[in-house]
Order: C-alpha cells, then structure tokens, then sequence
C-alpha cells in the first residue's frame, strides 16, 4: 500500500512538473539501453505475457534518463495490464538519425474505437482482459498522461492506434493497441 502510495505521489508530482514547464536534467542517453532497462524491470511482474525486444544497437537521444525511463516503464505495464496470458507484449526502438521510435505494441484486444486521443487524458483508464494476473482495477488512470507529459517534454510525440487484422471473411477485428513514442535524435 505504501509503495503504491509512494508511486502515485511520484506520478502526480510528474505531472506537476510538466504543467510548470519544469524539466528535468537532460544529458545525452541511450534510449535503446533505458527501453532494455524498464523491459528487464517489468519482466517478473509480466506473467505469461511472452515480452519481446527489437533494439538497435544506440539510439543517441538527450534527455532526463529518469523521466524517459517512467515512459517506458507506463508504457509496457499498460500493455502487461491490458492484455491476456499468453498474449505477446513487443518493445522496438529504431533510430534513423534525425527521429528516435520507441513502440510497444501487443495482441491484446486493442483500443477502444474513438479511444486513440482519449487513453492520453489523466484518470481514463480502460478495461483490462477478465482474466488478467495483473492489479485489476487498481491503476490511477495517470500512466499514459505522463508517457504523453514526457514526449512532449522532450520535444517529441506520442501516437496510441488500434491494430486490427482481417479475418478470411474480410471483416476486421480487433488484434492489439499500438503506442508510438517520436524523439529527436542527437
């Protein structure tokens, strides 16, 4: 309880900082290396979710290393809470010298129609799979306002799309929820 205390009051205190336009320290980073980091970190809590890693070799960005690494961390524990056992859960980072990627990206049941702008608002929280392992019903609906707060603090962007397939039939369907992080590069 305390440490989900302790979290809350981090996150809102994040917030905080991002509407007073208050950044933190920036360096030069590896944004690759942070997205292994937060991967690692959520691994034990990750179930049966397979978690895979697509990461170049140094994606080179300037940044709070803390901060980016919260985005990261908000970005694959949405995922692991949104989606089913057995369901894949996939972290990529590319960089092509002008703009860092940084996507995960699942097989969940995707995105709400309509909730692509929304999920980024603070206290919207989405429903997760009945039968998730994870936390159910207990999120602050604040992790994807800060994934949002951090990007655009750090002159970049964020982007949540629903990933469908088509089915033999031609119908669409449902197949996971994307989210797509934009940085420059250094």
């Amino acid at each position: 309880s305390s440490h989900r205390m302790k979290r809350l009051v981090a996150d809102l205190l994040t917030l905080a900082r991002a509407d007073a336009g208050r950044l933190g320290v920036r360096e030069p980073c590896d944004l690759a290396e942070i997205a292994a980091e937060a991967l690692e970190e959520v691994r034990p809590v990750a179930g049966d979710r397979p978690l895979e890693a697509d990461l170049d070799a140094e994606v080179p960005i300037s940044g709070n290393p803390d901060e980016i690494h919260r985005m990261v961390l908000n970005l694959l524990e949405n995922a692991i809470s949104h989606t089913p056992a057995g369901t894949r859960v996939r972290l990529s980072v590319t960089g092509d010298g002008e703009n860092a990627s940084l996507v995960v990206e699942d097989d969940g049941e995707g995105l709400p129609p309509g909730m692509e702008q929304q999920v980024f608002d603070r206290f919207v929280q989405g429903r997760g799979p009945a039968d998730r392992t994870s936390k159910n019903g207990t999120g602050t609906g604040l992790g994807l306002s800060i994934v949002r707060a951090v990007a655009i603090a750090h002159g970049g962007s964020v982007r949540a799309s629903r990933v469908d397939r088509r089915t033999e039939d031609g119908a669409s369907r449902p197949h996971g929820a994307r989210f797509e992080i934009l940085l420059p590069q250094v």
